[in-house]
């Protein structure tokens, strides 16, 4: 994180870094110190990740062995950045995939070299994914896999990552892996995820497939997904996307003349979202006399909407007859009086998500007067 932090800055981005990755140790390291026993010259010994590497060496040193014991045997990697954490031991790397730093890539460059009956041994985090183990078994290979580290969510303060994106402080959200993810949507709560979703989440990169697969899974619409999975190859994917982005009100520039990250999002689009979750809030509020983000933000979010209506007053925005009136100078919500089924179904599963009712979701809508109407599953009031 520091080093990609460290490049964002200086393409004049403001950065906000959250902990969401901390490792421990394994359970137990019987089965590590198992397999190094049994090393052999013609063993694969298979890193998925620099963190791997490192766990592993710091367990070997803890034996009381030397790292160059390990160089005896063939050694593969996943990417450059796991490759060099070896060389740095002075250890030789045999197989490096090409472009697809992932399991999938790194079976690709293996495929050719293993057979049936070779030893496999794969050092990794204790959840993973199987796709390499599955696919070297599949060719015959004796796989041997020892956690060397478990993913955990750091002890930080949750309010250090909700108080920034409830403020709409954040343009972008940078994930690394698929545990990022995870522990991102642990750490946020169900509560603040439920608003985000309303409001409309920041844009979106992921560093490969796998990642975004994981993003997609929780509800996050991927915006930038690099060919080449690693941090130089999500760089310049982010960094191309922003030089790209149709319609922005400036891109500043740095020294070198590379764009900055201090763009703004293209007005159509900030329009269209804006429009939405101020008749998503303003039904929830002035309707149902209910809020999941507070009358601070509501009224910020009313003011940001007034003013970009102002300076935008042709820019395209949707349900333009019923918001248009409801931001004049003495107006407010209040006064629309017959929402979109889009909107108000919209509203009730923001507001279920958020309170957690213990109802089914038909209960919770009838309880309020209104009826869920299937298959189309939208709200709608039963008074008309």
């Amino acid at each position: 994180a520091g080093e990609l932090s460290a490049r964002l800055r200086a393409l004049g981005g403001r950065v906000i870094e959250f902990p969401l990755l901390a490792f421990a140790p394994p359970e137990s390291w019987v089965p590590f110190d198992t397999a190094w026993a049994g090393l052999t010259p013609a063993t694969w010994v298979v890193f998925t990740s620099a963190t791997a590497v490192a766990r592993a060496l710091e367990r070997i040193a803890e034996l009381g062995h030397a790292a160059a014991r390990l160089g005896s045997a063939r050694l593969a990697a996943v990417g450059g950045k796991t490759a060099d954490a070896l060389h740095a031991q002075g250890l030789a790397v045999e197989i490096v995939p090409g472009t697809r730093f992932q399991a999938e890539g790194l079976l690709e460059a293996l495929r050719p070299h293993v057979s049936a009956g070779d030893r496999v041994w794969m050092p990794r985090a204790e959840a993973a994914r199987e796709a390499l183990v599955e696919g070297l078994r599949a060719l015959g290979a004796d796989v041997a896999v020892t956690p060397v580290y478990r993913t955990v969510l750091p002890q930080a303060d949750p309010e250090g990552l909700r108080a920034p994106l409830l403020a709409g402080e954040v343009d972008w959200l940078l994930f690394t892996s698929s545990s990022t993810v995870e522990h991102f949507f642990q750490a946020l709560g169900a509560r603040a995820a439920a608003q985000l979703a309303a409001r409309g989440w920041p844009r979106v990169a992921c560093l490969g497939a796998v990642v975004a697969r994981t993003a997609r899974a929780r509800g996050l619409e991927v915006a930038v997904q690099p060919a080449r999975q690693d941090l130089d190859g999500l760089l310049e994917a982010l960094v191309a996307h922003v030089a790209g982005s149709p319609g922005r009100a400036h891109q500043a520039g740095n020294a070198a003349g590379e764009p900055s990250m201090n763009e703004v999002p293209e007005i159509g689009e900030t329009l269209s979202r804006r429009a939405r979750q101020f008749l998503l809030h303003s039904f929830l509020y002035y309707r149902l006399g209910e809020s999941v983000i507070g009358d601070e933000a509501f009224d910020r979010n009313t003011e940001e909407l007034r003013a970009l209506r102002a300076a935008h007053p042709r820019a395209p925005m949707p349900y333009a007859e019923l918001i248009d009136p409801a931001l004049g100078p003495e107006a407010s919500g209040y006064q629309i009086r017959r929402y979109p089924p889009e909107i108000v179904s919209a509203a009730f599963k923001v507001l279920y998500a958020a309170t957690h009712p213990d109802l089914s979701f038909e209960e919770f809508v009838t309880g309020r007067g209104y009826q869920v109407v299937w298959p189309a599953a939208e709200a709608t009031n039963t008074g008309g």
